[in-house]
């Protein structure tokens, strides 16, 4: 069966940090990542040795079929869990740290995937699969922009000569955020047209 995607990387440590509430953002600032204090409880370094992911599959596909096929999977630890609009990689495992990895570090996470995109159904077309750090619901609360949020953590790939031979992307890791902003809309026609504002958000 035709290899769909892979992607094959342990990370090896994910910290969230936040400045100080009271610090004021300035527009020209830029944001360095590691810098800060760490936000307690939010962060994963792998290292517990009955460190688990349970998967309950199958996983959802909402992206290209709008299924949300739950419940969704998720750690044992509570901090990552499957992304509800495409589903979890095939593998999520702890590993022991790779060679090179942080010094005295004996835990990093594995992911893994093979086939992506609607289970058992292969298409021939490139896929994502999604892993979600559980930052909001652990805090119990949303990240002000004014704390400066960052993430730093650390990716371990193979060599390339064990990469898949394709092109495409393999590996992506972004930070969502959200925001809420004045939305124009309009109403009515002709000369009882008229532009109203209103609050809406926007990621």
């Amino acid at each position: 069966m035709k290899t769909l995607m892979k992607h094959f990387f342990a990370a090896l440590g994910v910290l969230i940090f936040g400045a100080i509430e009271t610090q004021q953002l300035l527009a020209q600032r830029p944001v360095v990542p590691g810098t800060g204090a760490e936000i307690i409880g939010v962060a994963d370094d792998f290292e517990d040795p009955e460190w688990n992911y349970i998967p309950r599959n199958p996983k959802s596909t909402e992206d290209i079929d709008e299924k949300q096929r739950g419940p969704m999977g998720r750690t044992t630890n509570g901090r990552w869990y499957e992304g509800i609009k495409r589903g979890h990689p095939d593998i999520v495992q702890r590993i022991e740290t790779p060679a090179g990895g942080l010094p005295g570090s004996n835990g990093a996470m594995l992911l893994k995937s093979k086939f992506t995109g609607i289970p058992n159904k292969p298409s021939g077309k490139m896929a994502q699969d999604d892993f979600v750090a559980n930052v909001q619901y652990r805090l119990r609360r949303k990240l002000k922009v004014s704390e400066v949020p960052s993430v730093t953590t650390r990716v371990f790939l193979p060599p390339v000569s064990e990469w898949e031979n394709r092109t495409g992307p393999h590996f992506g890791f972004r930070l969502a955020l959200e925001t809420t902003a004045m939305v124009e809309k309009e109403s009515g026609f002709g000369i009882f047209k008229k532009t109203t504002g209103e609050m809406g958000n926007e990621f």
